[in-house]
C-alpha cells in the first residue's frame, strides 16, 4: 500500500468571549458592565472536584486557587447570561515553593520535557510532520531510535513501562473490575523520584474519557504531580468546547496549542527550578490517521521557542509516540503492521550534556539501530538522576531488559532476550502462507473460538458470539538455524523466539468476523508434536474501529471492547 501524504486543512480558530486576563497567578475582570464570578475546582487526583465560586469585581485581581477554573458572567445592560468560559493556568502553590527551596538538588541535573503523541509511527511522524522532523534532525541534531519496538497493544502497554519500568501485569491490580484493586498511585512513577530530588513535576493528558489511567484503571486517588492538567478536560465548560462542531479549537487557539500553553506556563512559572513534565496528547491522531499533520506547526514552534530562549541548554527534550496507527486503512497493509510496532522516539540533548558526557552521547548514537523498548526509556530517565555516578563502562547483559540508552545495548539483543511475544516483535522474518490451507482455516477458527470463550465467560452474555467470515492473509514464522540472531544494523532483521522448541510454528492470520464486521490480526502458536494450537487474547489485534458497538461493556470490561458487539 502506498501511503498518501494527505494534509488536512488546519482549523481556523477565532477568539470568543473572554472577559478576563490571567497573569501573575491571578485572574482579573477587564470588561465593564458585567457581573462575574470565578469558579475554582478544588480536589485531588481523579475524584470529583468541588466548585468554589468567588465574586470577581471589575479590575480586581483574584489569586488562583487551582489550575483549572471557569468564569461565569451576566451582561448587566442586556440582562442576559453569557457563556461559561473555561481556563487553565498555573497557580502559586506555597507548599511546592517551600519544598523546592528546601530540597537539596544536584546542580548538574537537567530539566526533562516529554511530549507524547497517540498512534503516530516513526515513519508517519516523518511523513506528516516534516517541519518538526527536519528541525529535530537538522537544527537540534536530535537522535531518533529506529529499532524502538512496542511491548503490547494500546497506550498503557508502552506508557506504564516508561514511567514505572514494569509492565501492568507485574504491578498491583488497579482495574475497575477488581473489587480489591488499588488506585494507580501504588505504581512507582518516576516523577515521584524526580520530585524527591528537588524537581517540580507536571503531567497533562487530554481526553479523560479514554484516559491512560482511568479507562480500564481506577485512576489517581491523590494528585500525581505538582501540576495536573487532566481535570481541566472533565469540566463541562471544557467539554462543550472539545465536542463542539469545531472541536479542534479552544477559543482562539487550536486544542493542541491550548494543551501546550499549559506546559509553557508551567515552564515560565518555575524558570529557575528543575522541572519534569510529561504531556500526552490524543485528540488529533487517536481515531484519524491523517490528522498528524495538524501537530506539525505547534511542535515546531515550541521546540524553536525553547531553543531561542536558551531553555534547550538545560533541558532534555523527548518527543515520542506510544505506537503507530491501530485503526486505519494504512494498518491493513503489511507496512501498517510494521509501523504500528515501531513508534517515534527522539532525544534532544543540551550542548552542555554532549560536551560533558561524550561517551553517553556516542552510546545513544550507537543504539539508534539496536533493538530497544519502553523499558530502556525508563532506565535512561533513571540514569539522568546523576550522570556523574553512572558507570558507562559497565557492559549490560544481553538478557537485561531495562538498559539505559547511555550504555551500548548489545547488538545481539533480540525479542527473545526480553521475552517479547512474536505478535509484537517487528523484526521476525515471516513467510506467506496460502489462506486456503487447512491448518490456516483451523487456526483461524481457533482464534474466533478463543475470543468467544472470553466473551461468553466474562461479559455476562452482553456480547454477541462471533463467527469466522473470511481469511484475508496468513503468514508463518518458525525458528531455524539461519534466524537465531538479530540486529537492526544495516537493515538486517533476524530473530530467534524465546520458545526454543524446534516443533513450534507461529501463524499470524488476518481474518474477518461476523456479525460485528471486525477485522483482526491474531498470532497463534502451533505445536507439531501434539498437533495443538495455543492463543493468548493479548495477541489478537483489532484493525478497524469498533466505535460505539461495545458501549455496553466499556466500563466493566474495557479490555474486551475490541471483541464485543453488544446484544441489542
Amino acid at each position: 500500500m502506498k501511503f498518501a501524504n494527505y494534509k488536512p486543512i488546519n482549523p481556523v480558530c477565532r477568539s470568543g468571549f473572554s472577559p478576563v486576563t490571567v497573569d501573575n497567578y491571578t485572574v482579573r475582570l477587564i470588561q465593564k458592565d458585567l457581573a462575574c464570578s470565578v469558579v475554582f475546582y478544588l480536589g485531588r487526583g481523579d475524584r470529583p472536584y468541588r466548585p468554589t465560586s468567588i465574586s470577581l469585581p471589575y479590575n480586581t485581581s483574584i489569586s488562583l486557587l487551582s489550575d483549572h477554573f471557569t468564569v461565569q458572567c451576566n451582561d448587566l445592560l442586556k440582562r442576559t447570561s453569557l457563556p461559561t468560559v473555561p481556563y487553565i493556568s498555573i497557580r502559586y502553590d506555597e507548599n511546592v515553593r517551600q519544598r523546592l527551596a528546601t530540597t537539596k538538588k544536584n546542580p548538574d541535573n537537567f530539566n526533562i520535557l516529554i511530549l507524547g503523541l497517540d498512534s503516530v509511527s516513526r515513519m508517519q511522524f516523518e511523513r506528516m510532520l516534516p517541519k518538526t522532523f527536519a528541525y529535530i534532525t537538522k537544527e537540534l541534531d536530535g537522535i531518533i531510535l529506529k529499532g524502538y519496538n512496542i511491548l503490547g497493544d494500546g497506550t498503557p502497554a508502552q506508557i506504564i513501562p516508561i514511567l514505572t519500568g514494569m509492565q501492568e501485569r507485574e504491578l498491583p491490580s488497579t482495574l475497575h473490575r477488581d473489587k480489591n484493586g488499588s488506585f494507580v498511585d501504588v505504581y512507582p512513577f518516576i516523577w515521584n523520584q524526580y520530585r524527591e530530588r528537588g524537581y517540580v513535576t507536571g503531567y497533562a493528558e487530554d481526553g479523560p474519557s479514554m484516559g491512560i489511567w482511568t479507562l480500564r484503571l481506577r485512576g489517581f486517588n491523590r494528585t500525581p504531580t505538582d501540576h495536573y492538567m487532566t481535570p481541566f478536560y472533565r469540566l463541562s465548560a471544557a467539554r462543550s468546547y472539545l465536542y463542539a462542531q469545531n472541536s479542534y479549537c479552544f477559543g482562539g487557539q487550536t486544542s493542541y496549542e491550548h494543551f501546550l500553553s499549559y506546559i509553557r506556563k508551567f515552564w515560565s512559572s518555575y524558570s529557575t527550578d528543575k522541572k519534569f513534565f510529561f504531556g500526552f496528547f490524543k485528540q488529533y491522531t487517536h481515531n484519524e490517521y491523517s490528522r498528524g499533520s495538524l501537530l506539525d506547526a505547534s511542535i515546531f514552534n515550541i521546540l524553536q521557542t525553547l531553543n531561542k530562549t536558551g531553555e534547550l541548554e538545560r533541558t532534555i527534550v523527548i518527543v515520542m509516540s506510544d505506537h503507530g496507527a491501530r485503526f486505519s486503512i494504512a494498518r491493513l497493509s503489511s507496512q501498517g503492521t510494521i509501523e504500528e510496532r515501531l513508534p517515534f522516539m527522539s532525544f534532544m540533548l543540551p550542548p552542555s550534556f554532549r560536551r560533558k558526557y561524550p561517551d553517553a552521547l556516542q552510546a545513544l548514537r550507537t543504539n539508534v539501530h539496536r533493538f530497544t523498548t519502553p523499558f530502556d526509556i525508563h532506565a535512561t530517565l533513571m540514569s539522568l538522576f546523576d550522570m556523574n555516578q553512572t558507570d558507562l563502562s559497565i557492559k549490560p547483559d544481553v538478557t537485561q531488559r531495562n538498559i539505559s540508552l547511555f550504555k551500548i545495548i548489545p547488538a545481539q539483543r533480540t525479542c527473545e532476550h526480553i521475552r517479547l511475544p512474536p505478535h509484537w516483535c517487528s523484526c521476525l522474518q515471516w513467510k506467506q502462507v496460502k489462506t486456503n490451507d487447512q491448518l490456516i482455516k483451523r487456526a483461524a477458527e481457533h482464534l474466533v473460538s478463543h475470543i468467544n470463550k472470553y466473551l461468553d465467560e466474562v461479559t455476562e452474555k452482553l456480547c454477541q458470539s462471533l463467527t469466522l467470515g473470511s481469511i484475508r492473509s496468513a503468514q508463518m514464522y518458525k525458528k531455524t538455524e539461519q534466524n537465531t540472531s538479530q540486529t537492526f544494523e544495516r537493515g538486517v532483521r533476524k530473530l530467534s523466539h524465546w520458545n526454543r522448541a524446534s516443533d513450534i510454528i507461529f501463524y499470524q492470520i488476518t481474518f474477518e468476523t461476523k456479525p460485528n464486521g471486525a477485522i483482526y490480526e491474531g498470532t497463534t502458536q502451533y505445536t507439531q508434536r501434539t498437533d495443538s494450537l495455543y492463543t493468548d487474547l493479548s495477541h489478537i489485534s483489532r484493525l478497524n474501529a469498533y466505535k460505539s458497538s461495545a458501549d455496553c461493556i466499556v466500563r466493566k470490561y474495557p479490555h474486551l471492547r475490541k471483541f464485543c458487539m453488544c446484544v441489542k
